[in-house]
């Protein structure tokens, strides 16, 4: 499945589009109820937070060592 699409009310949309300009305000039923991240993005997500905050971790270890 593609990374840049969202599921909308159980409906495949581009996450390019703007989801607010697409909402009619006189259409009731263009009423958008939520929009989630797919759950392999999700998963994708976390993993690379985790790998940036090791970094970060290991980042901050050098340099102080590098102070004493």
């Amino acid at each position: 499945m593609d990374d840049d699409v969202f599921y909308i009310c159980s409906k495949l949309v581009p996450s390019s589009i703007d989801i607010n300009n697409e909402l009619n305000d006189d259409d009731p039923t263009s009423e958008v109820v939520a929009y989630l991240r797919s759950p392999d993005r999700i998963k994708q997500e976390k993993k690379d937070n985790r790998t940036k905050r090791m970094q970060q971790r290991q980042t901050k270890r050098k340099n102080t060592l590098a102070k004493k």
